[in-house]
């Protein structure tokens, strides 16, 4: 049987990405002298990407390079036996600390973190100057802030929870606020224990996320909005002041006449203001992979410095600890520079993941009281 010559990449990252990713190919090419083809696939992000991977690694087929999701995707990868451990591979002082603890499993590395994300509050500056809007910095300053807005006929911030992620975003904020001031990660506890899902600093979370919608911080309906084709949209057509979550995979898609500026998300009276942020491309090496040695070519190729330095150029965060001189001036530079100070805004288990999504939703559209939308969690399965 002929030795396999081709490297199978597959890839759901969007827009600049996949160009970035076609170079770091060349390069490695280049310098290795590889003569096999490099394909790479762009595949759409849904929840048939995992179905379809493990699939075809079950036939023995598939990508031997990979992107994957952090979080319950890549636990799921795992424990199906189809991913290779990276810790021999790459030195871990190269990286965000919190991008290698976000893709290990026990002590073991499972993925190669590529860029990283924040979520931060993006603010329209034109809205705010023209009003005279002072940058909110507790969650009563936003009620304060939306009671007038109403009058100029204004969303205070623009978000939709129809697609559950800015949801769980919004949930996780608040709870790491509330974690901050404790000192520990009340999500991670929770993942080991559903039960914990209904203490009363969640409880607390669920009941700020009611009342902001309320007293019209969020827009109307705002569990049955779409976050990019209708809150994002809205906030471009400068029908709103804020927009979260805002993060740097969506500076290309904001138009050029927006000035804007971000912040961190005003804090609950009971917690600490933070940011939250985590992984946004990591890569996954198929664990029968025939192409070892070159695919963790192209892997470390993918986290080079050349990479790293493109992925600046296009405002994209890399996985590792920017330097101030490596940006240039701006609102992208200062999300950017700002990663290392981020507490992890994923949710790793799948089924709380997937529930607090609903559970919010179901708090907002449905008015069920916070505790019983929490308990709800538990009958949730990946």
């Amino acid at each position: 049987m002929a030795l396999k010559r081709d490297l199978l990449v597959w890839t759901e990252a969007p827009g600049k990405y996949k160009r970035i990713i076609e170079n770091a190919a060349h390069r490695f090419k280049a310098k290795t002298g590889f003569d096999g083809k490099i394909d790479i696939a762009a595949c759409s992000w849904d929840k048939d990407y995992v179905k379809n991977l493990e699939s075809y690694f079950g036939e023995g087929k598939g990508p031997d390079v990979f992107s994957i999701e952090p979080g319950g995707p890549l636990n799921h990868m795992v424990q199906k036996g189809f991913l290779k451990p990276l810790d021999k591979y790459f030195d871990p002082n190269r990286f965000n600390p919190l991008s290698i603890d976000s893709l290990s499993i026990g002590s073991t590395l499972y993925a190669l973190p590529v860029s990283m994300n924040n979520m931060q509050l993006f603010i329209n500056k034109k809205l705010v100057e023209k009003y005279k809007i002072d940058y909110p910095d507790t969650i009563d300053d936003l009620k304060e802030i939306a009671t007038y807005l109403q009058k100029k006929d204004l969303d205070c911030i623009s978000t939709g929870f129809g697609d559950r992620w800015a949801a769980i975003d919004t949930f996780v904020v608040l709870a790491q606020q509330l974690s901050k001031k404790a000192g520990k990660n009340l999500i991670k506890e929770a993942e080991k224990d559903l039960s914990l899902l209904t203490r009363p600093e969640f409880i607390m979370v669920m009941d700020q996320i009611k009342e902001m919608s309320e007293k019209k911080i969020f827009p109307k309906d705002a569990a049955k909005i779409n976050y990019h084709s209708e809150a994002f949209e809205r906030w471009c057509a400068m029908k709103a002041v804020f927009l979260w979550p805002g993060n740097n995979a969506i500076f290309s898609s904001i138009p050029k006449n927006i000035d804007f500026d971000a912040a961190w998300f005003p804090r609950m009276g009971e917690g600490e203001k933070v940011l939250t942020g985590g992984v946004a491309l990591c890569w996954g090496l198929f664990s029968k992979s025939d192409l070892v040695t070159e695919s963790i070519g192209l892997l470390k190729e993918m986290a080079s410095d050349q990479t790293r330095k493109e992925l600046l150029e296009n405002n994209i965060a890399h996985s590792g600890v920017i330097a101030r001189d490596d940006l240039e001036p701006g609102v992208m530079s200062k999300i950017n520079l700002q990663q290392n100070l981020a507490m992890d805004r994923r949710v790793y288990n799948p089924v709380i993941y997937d529930g607090l999504g609903e559970a919010v939703c179901s708090a907002l559209d449905q008015g069920i009281e916070s505790k019983e939308a929490l308990k709800k969690i538990k009958n949730i399965s990946y």
